[in-house]
Parts: structure tokens; sequence; C-alpha cells
């Protein structure tokens, strides 16, 4: 399973690995909007779950 959301690390816009994200931490920042147009491609091992 994949997350997009912003790396801060890198500053961009990422596809993430859920089975390597190693911790989480909740914070008092909002949520990013994120533009559908900024999400880019998948990679190519992403599969969909649901057709919409």
């Amino acid at each position: 399973w994949y997350l997009v959301g912003h790396c801060h690390l890198r500053q961009a816009i990422r596809w993430l690995r859920l089975d390597r994200v190693s911790a989480a931490h909740l914070t008092t920042q909002p949520a990013a909007r994120i533009p559908i147009e900024a999400v880019g491609t998948p990679p190519t091992t992403a599969e969909a779950i649901a057709e919409l």
C-alpha cells in the first residue's frame, strides 16, 4: 500500500510505501492540501484497490 504525502526531508510530494514507514508522529500542523495534479504517476508496483 502507498500513501501520498508531503516529505519534510525532501520538501516534496512523495509516494510512501506503508511497509517502509517505521514511525509516525502526531503534530499540530494541519494536513497539507495536495492538488491531484501534484501527485503524479503512481509507482509501477502500485495496484488499484477499487475502480472509481
